[in-house]
């Protein structure tokens, strides 16, 4: 019974590390999941950091990171699929 208890609380925790969204404000426009990087680009201007995560020869999958300024000081990470934005998390406080 200790065990299971303990498991549900591991797993609450990682959950609450981990915080998604379905849309992020940005520069007076939102974005979403399911938009194109052009879209977001054109509404959220230049990231402040862009990286591929991986398929350099096929479907690429990309991060671009935001600095927020709304959501505490967090950094939003928004990752595309194929040049759609599937995933919007929050990342690190800046300091």
């Amino acid at each position: 019974m200790k065990f299971k208890i303990w498991l549900s609380l591991l797993v609450l925790a990682l959950l609450a590390g981990h915080t998604q969204a379905s849309s992020f404000k940005c520069n007076n426009n939102f974005v979403s999941v399911g938009d194109r990087k052009a879209t977001v680009l054109l509404r959220c201007g230049e990231p402040f950091f862009a990286e591929v995560i991986s398929g350099y020869d096929e479907v690429k999958i990309e991060e671009w990171t935001y600095k927020s300024r709304g959501y505490k000081g967090f950094l939003r990470v928004l990752t595309f699929h194929g040049g759609r934005l599937v995933d919007i998390s929050v990342g690190e406080k800046m300091k």
